[in-house]
């Protein structure tokens, strides 16, 4: 569809379909922000697409800075997949460059600098290096930013306010902190005041009384085919977050591999209503079959023990006996003699 940012748009309220990529042609650097600002007024607006820049580079002009400055123009838009094509009229050639968000000295940031994609002179195409990936798995240590409400006691506070960003709603909360949120503190009065009955999910019950009771059940939880209602657990992310897809897919893949029921398996103790896997304070009592075992033992060897030595007695008496009876008729025959 093409579109003319110096001109009056109609009403666009009929094609809401994001747009997938997006092509323009400038004959100043200052009509992108033109362009940008219409696209973005209509509903198919999408930060998330490729877009494509052709401009022919001025006297005076050096073709890398200009695609780094309209690549920054772009980045103010939110639009990230950019491609620049640079036409230099002295050449007579059409260069194009790209650039790579992270990277050891960039999160994501203003533009710094590209690289070169393709040469196209006299009809031939030479590539220099294929289109490296916008949002790679390894994000040089760079931070990710959702949005959440900050709504005590529901989400822990956060340590401090970030000062270094656009944004002057941006806080810092506790890495690896877990939620704190009122309906365990709910579960917890139902778990031992025993005067208290809680909607919750039954997952979350069954996983806190597992915590609270250390295998004990302190909670009935009904059965997931009583739910009185179902609920999806979400992650908030900024409009245009570029790695929503990204995290739709893996959570969709884990979600359809079944491996969600697995890990809930394995976490939950199973049948801990039945009072077999109750876990107690060990005891005397549970010592007492090993106790009875050793004092068995200790008899035992003490009564072999006793037994060698009477054995042993009888044994050289009867060696002693059997010896002087040998002797005792040399003893006669030395007499008569």
């Amino acid at each position: 569809m093409v579109k003319n940012g110096f001109r009056p748009h109609a009403n666009a309220s009929h094609f809401p379909e994001k747009a997938k990529n997006y092509m323009m042609i400038l004959e100043n650097k200052t009509d992108l922000v033109i362009h940008l600002n219409q696209l973005r007024s209509l509903p198919s607006w999408n930060p998330l697409a490729k877009s494509v820049a052709y401009y022919q580079l001025k006297p005076q002009e050096d073709g890398e800075n200009a695609a780094i400055k309209l690549i920054n123009v772009f980045h103010d838009f939110k639009i990230l997949k950019t491609i620049i094509l640079i036409n230099s009229p002295i050449n007579d050639d059409i260069t194009a460059y790209s650039w790579s968000p992270y990277s050891d000295d960039n999160c994501a940031s203003q533009c710094k600098s590209v690289y070169i994609l393709d040469k196209c002179k006299n009809n031939n195409i030479k590539q220099f290096e294929p289109q490296r990936e916008m949002f790679p798995s390894d994000l040089k240590g760079c931070p990710l930013i959702t949005y959440a409400v900050i709504s005590e006691p529901y989400v822990m506070p956060p340590e401090r306010k970030v000062t270094n960003t656009i944004w002057s709603d941006a806080y810092e909360f506790q890495k690896g902190g877990e939620i704190n949120l009122v309906k365990i503190i709910r579960i917890r009065r139902a778990a031992f005041g025993r005067n208290f009955a809680v909607v919750s999910s039954r997952r979350q019950a069954v996983y806190m009384d597992q915590k609270l009771g250390k295998g004990a059940p302190l909670i009935y939880c009904f059965p997931e085919s009583d739910n009185l209602y179902k609920y999806g657990v979400v992650l908030l992310a900024r409009q245009w977050f570029p790695m929503l897809e990204r995290f739709n897919n893996i959570i969709r893949s884990v979600s359809e591999n079944g491996l969600i029921d697995k890990w809930n398996e394995e976490m939950f103790i199973n049948n801990m209503h039945d009072g077999t896997n109750t876990i107690l304070p060990l005891s005397i009592q549970h010592l007492l079959g090993a106790f009875m075992l050793i004092g068995i033992l200790y008899v035992v060897s003490a009564g072999i023990f006793i037994g060698e030595i009477v054995l042993g007695n009888l044994k050289r008496r009867n060696i002693t006996a059997r010896n002087l009876k040998n002797k005792l008729p040399k003893l006669l025959v030395h007499k008569n003699f």
